[in-house]
């Protein structure tokens, strides 16, 4: 026999095997078991299943001898365990996009589209599904083939804030659900690798926030604790209830807000209104900006040009005002909140005595009009009566306030402002009911002192103290 005529073919994964007859194999030897020994020889098991369709494929040739190639064993391919993962609550995979947020028309507000799960001590995250060792494989020779196992789940879970209960994964505390070097975790803090844009939408924490980059315009940082931010903010919005640190600054255009209980920390601020419980600590510039702190001022090095700045302590800065005169109002020595309730007062009042008047203007006109009021008039005389007594009551409650108000602000703690380098003329200062615009320049290191309610002296160099008024004019602010 022609060993020629009669092989088999294994294939290079040995997961297939097939047996080719050429036309010319003599079919006596094909009848004769050769095909079980070809089969044999090559190291393929033979099993009665195979050695019946050996069988049949011998009888078929025999009576019609022909070409034939057929597979004749067939292996099986192990199959890969599948690797651990999380099966996820709704809402809680830290990295999968939320639902859209949308107005009342339906449009998507970029700005607003929630980026972090917040979650509440308690909550249910996910459960572990464990990996799978897969199932083995056989090749055509009988050899065992092994299955890949899937992978161990490469996610570690922080002890402090993340239970695992067999494979129940709960939250420990509040915070925002986050996963940060490999390890799932409830956080306080929020950290921001890049910028705050349209990819994180505006962000809002229990906790802090760290942001290594900076806010685009519009964006929203709201944090209970501190705000850190690496990069320049835009025309932005922060709010924090702790203290705030800027390491470059804010350009706010004149829309940027910041608001802090605490302190905050910038490079510079230019044109943004900025309300603090406590100290800023201003590194270059504090441009255009609408200030308003209970704190003090600290910036040696720092210039003050132009907007208004509202201290409830002193103030330490390099130069104050600019060579063009820019208009700079700075108000000191009482609280903050209390100068704006006592201008809010006193616009309230002027309105009630024109309020007051008018309504007295009224009653006259009805009354002169004696027996010829009409039913239309009776009625306009008892309305006008009721708003009068209304408008009165209001002007005294007002009067009080105010009064009580500006007596504070005249007992007033001794603060400063100091100007290492120079004070320029078109500097305002306005010290309970005093005002002094500076009109020649004041050399520095200077040192502006209200050493009284309404009382502002200056000293230069260390030198005595001297009225403001040798280099301000003074005027009275109308109550």
């Amino acid at each position: 026999m022609d060993d020629t005529r009669i092989t088999v073919r294994v294939s290079a994964d040995r997961l297939a095997a097939h047996l080719q007859i050429s036309e010319s194999a003599p079919p006596v030897d094909v009848a004769n078991g050769a095909l079980v020994k070809c089969i044999s020889d090559a190291g393929i098991p033979v099993s009665d299943t195979m050695r019946a369709r050996l069988n049949e494929i011998a009888k078929s040739f025999t009576e019609k001898p022909r070409a034939i190639v057929i597979e004749i064993a067939r292996g099986v391919a192990p199959v890969a365990g599948t690797n651990a993962r999380i099966e996820w609550c709704e809402g809680r995979d830290p990295k999968h996009a939320p639902e859209p947020v949308r107005d009342a028309t339906g449009t998507i507000d970029h700005y607003a589209q929630p980026r972090f799960v917040h979650i509440g001590e308690g909550d249910a995250i996910g459960m572990v599904i464990p990996d799978t060792a897969g199932n083995p494989g056989r090749n055509v020779l009988g050899a065992s083939l092994p299955a890949k196992p899937g992978k161990k789940l490469a996610m570690t879970f922080d002890e402090d804030s993340i239970a695992l209960d067999g494979q129940t994964i709960t939250a420990k505390k509040s915070g925002v659900l986050m996963v940060s070097a490999g390890t799932l975790m409830v956080t306080d803090v929020i950290e921001i690798k890049g910028d705050i844009d349209f990819s994180t939408a505006n962000v809002a924490s229990e906790g802090a926030v760290s942001v290594r980059g900076g806010v685009r315009d519009r964006f929203v940082v709201n944090a209970k604790q501190n705000i850190q931010i690496g990069g320049l903010v835009e025309a932005a919005s922060l709010i924090a209830g702790g203290d705030i640190v800027l390491s470059r600054g804010m350009a706010g255009r004149s829309t940027g807000t910041i608001k802090a209980k605490g302190g905050l920390t910038a490079g510079f601020l230019h044109a943004c209104t900025v309300t603090l419980g406590g100290n800023l600590t201003i590194g270059r510039e504090l441009n255009g900006c609408t200030t308003t702190l209970g704190g003090h001022v600290l910036g040696q090095s720092a210039t003050l040009i132009g907007g208004t700045l509202d201290a409830g302590g002193s103030i330490l800065l390099g130069t104050i005002g600019s060579p063009a005169e820019a208009a700079t109002t700075i108000r000191i020595g009482g609280d903050p909140n209390n100068s704006a309730r006592i201008a809010e007062l006193r616009r309230e009042l002027k309105a009630l005595d024109t309020e007051i008047r008018d309504l007295n203007h009224n009653i006259k006109q009805i009354v002169s009009l004696g027996k010829l009021q009409s039913p239309a008039d009776k009625e306009k005389l008892t309305e006008s009566y009721f708003l009068l007594d209304e408008s009165t009551k209001r002007r005294e409650v007002c009067e009080c306030e105010l009064n009580t108000l500006t007596a504070s602000a005249k007992t007033a703690k001794v603060v400063t402002i100091n100007a290492d380098r120079i004070i320029y003329p078109n500097v305002r200062i306005e010290a309970g009911d005093t005002t002094a615009t500076i009109t020649r320049a004041i050399k520095g290191p200077a040192r502006i002192a209200l050493v009284k309610a309404d009382c502002l002296m200056v000293s230069i160099a260390g030198g005595p103290m001297r009225p403001i008024g040798e280099f301000a004019q003074i005027r009275a602010q109308a109550a």
